[in-house]
């Protein structure tokens, strides 16, 4: 009767543990995939910083060149009336470059 008693302790026993053991290989496979999961999101985050970075780089080097050129043509008209010659003449290109300076100086 002991004998019967205690072999029922040990299976129970075992069946606790398998039960245990089996909780905790789910719990590591979901920890496991939301590990990955992350990692995607991480890796997408990245790159999509990475892609704005190069492409801020590139507007950059835009606003720059059209910053030169604008210097350029203030260095050319020293005087107001010559200045404004200027402007009249090439209207829309300055007033494009004074606004992306404007947004240049803001940003």
């Amino acid at each position: 009767m002991q004998m019967m008693k205690r072999m029922k302790d040990e299976a129970k026993r075992v069946r606790e543990m398998t039960e245990h053991n089996q909780r905790e290989i789910q719990n590591l496979r979901r920890k496991g995939k939301s590990a990955q999961e992350q990692k995607k999101r991480f890796e997408r985050t990245s790159e999509m910083q990475k892609i704005m970075l190069e492409k801020r780089q590139k507007e950059v080097l835009q606003t720059n060149s059209k910053l030169k050129s604008v210097m350029a043509l203030l260095k050319r008209t020293t005087t107001p009336k010559s200045i404004t010659k200027a402007i009249l003449t090439d209207e829309a290109e300055v007033t494009q470059l004074k606004f992306e300076i404007l947004i240049f100086l803001y940003l």
